[in-house]
């Protein structure tokens, strides 16, 4: 036991002593949560609208500034003509065009209908402006109107609700992966990394020719990121919290316990990855083809996964990160709890024992 605590204390004398990478581990957090919650957003805020008002009305009117009062729009420009509206869009200065019928107060009760012109290039930001500029008409007219004057079948709504992320901020989408990419960077890359300099500097075969055995050795070496890990996921949960403003509506508890379960996933993977590569410069390749890009690209951070073809949904099936991204979000976000997330959490621990069995059996005792 002694002798194991000499190695503990010397792997963190080790992590402390480079004062750089220590301040890239604390501070990849802060700028990879900061990123991906305000700089890469999906969210729509104050895009160019204009308006062909064919009516000159006044219930156009109200609605033309029900839309430029929102937090999403800017009504740049009143049109005069369809020519002109063509020209906005063609040029990107309106993101899209909203026009007014001719008559739109008289008929809009027997069925007059607002056009929307949309810049569709990014489908994804056209099909919200869309539906947030019918929305705001919508309530304009039920606010003029009365539901009951609207006919059914020509104008009413269906009533929707948005769950768990009412505002639709791409905030809430992104956050719970990049806490999955994090603890692979600082996990799996530096655990693989920091052995295999072991290796290159003849040190590793001095650790092997000590009496603590080499499950020890190995131990001593993934303890302290274990302790860094749960720093930065404290980290992370406070960024969250007050500065990107996304809700822990879960047991903060529970969320550990899982990204616990996925540490130990990722330090699993970070030594198997180092029984398999020659050198450092390699293990960072493995380390960003095998887990960070299909962290990226296949666990649902990023993309939909039900929107994937076929193979490459069944390939998401055995990337980690897609269930730790699963689990985190219906803790952190719905609120569910334990026996809710079984299945996930099932996953992540088969694969953990999995990949802890399958490195600790490659791990060379001898060199």
């Amino acid at each position: 036991m002694k002798g194991f605590s000499a190695f503990v204390k010397k792997e963190f004398l080790h992590i402390l002593r480079d004062v750089r990478a220590l301040w890239i581990i604390l501070a990849m957090p802060v700028i990879l949560v900061l990123l991906f919650g305000f700089a890469l957003s999906n969210d729509i805020k104050k895009a160019n609208i204009a308006v062909l008002d064919s009516s000159g009305d006044v219930l156009a009117a109200r609605i033309t500034e029900r839309i430029n009062a929102s937090e999403y729009f800017r009504v740049f420009k009143i049109l005069a003509s369809p020519a002109e509206a063509d020209a906005v869009l063609k040029s990107g200065a309106a993101k899209a065009v909203v026009t007014f019928p001719s008559d739109f107060m008289r008929d809009i009760p027997s069925g007059a209908k607002i056009n929307i012109a949309c810049d569709a290039c990014d489908p994804n930001e056209a099909s919200s402006i869309s539906a947030y500029i019918r929305a705001l008409a919508f309530d304009q007219l039920r606010a003029e109107f009365g539901a009951a004057r609207l006919e059914s079948d020509a104008n009413a709504e269906p009533g929707i609700r948005f769950l768990y992320n009412p505002q639709l901020k791409s905030s809430f989408y992104f956050v719970p992966g990049v806490m999955g990419l994090i603890l692979f960077l600082v996990c799996a890359l530096l655990t693989s990394v920091g052995i295999l300099r072991e290796r290159e500097s003849g040190s590793m075969e001095i650790l092997l020719t000590s009496p603590v055995r080499p499950l020890a050795i190995i131990a001593a070496k993934a303890l302290p990121y274990v302790l860094i890990s749960v720093v930065v996921i404290t980290e992370i949960f406070l960024i969250v919290k007050f500065v990107v403003d996304v809700p822990i509506v879960g047991s903060v508890p529970l969320l550990y316990g899982v990204s616990l379960i996925f540490i130990a996933l990722s330090l699993s993977l970070g030594i198997l990855i180092s029984t398999i590569a020659n050198n450092s410069q390699t293990a960072m390749f493995l380390v960003l083809a095998l887990l960070i890009l299909p962290t990226i690209i296949l666990s649902g951070m990023v993309f939909p996964i039900e929107n994937m073809p076929l193979p490459l949904r069944i390939i998401s099936n055995v990337v980690p990160a897609t269930w730790y991204n699963i689990a985190v979000k219906d803790v952190m976000l719905k609120g569910l709890g334990f026996s809710d997330v079984l299945k996930p959490v099932g996953v992540l621990c088969a694969m953990t024992a999995a990949f802890t069995l399958i490195s600790l059996a490659r791990f060379k005792t001898k060199l």
